[in-house]
């Protein structure tokens, strides 16, 4: 994390608008590199439990801010109509009704852990 402020006191300082660097990480499913794999985001759909990417999120987030990330790209929650699109295992589902239910879980989850 010293090394984290360091370069990020190095890049507001050398720049001409002070504008800060953003850590950023996929957060698909882990939350920093070298931290908790999880399974794809389709994966725990399959389970129609919503409480399942509440605890996934809360560790995702919990390791993401331990690493100093500040930015996640997660959860991917459009939803996909074409079978043929590649990367249809980083959402939840075609359906609407479980991917808002799912991705309403991780993000809580994510922001705040889970008792939020």
């Amino acid at each position: 994390m010293r090394a984290r402020n360091a370069f990020q006191s190095f890049m507001i300082s050398s720049s001409r608008l002070n504008i800060p660097v953003s850590f950023a990480h996929e957060g698909l499913h882990s939350g920093s590199c070298y931290g908790t794999v999880f399974p794809e985001p389709l994966l725990t759909a399959c389970s129609w439990n919503d409480s399942l990417p509440l605890a996934i999120g809360a560790v995702l987030g919990a390791e993401a801010r331990a690493y100093g990330v500040d930015n996640a790209w997660s959860p991917v929650v459009n939803m996909w109509t074409d079978d043929r699109f590649g990367r249809f295992q980083e959402g939840f589902s075609p359906d609407p009704t479980i991917t808002s239910h799912m991705g309403r879980a991780i993000v809580r989850g994510m922001q705040g852990g889970a008792s939020a």
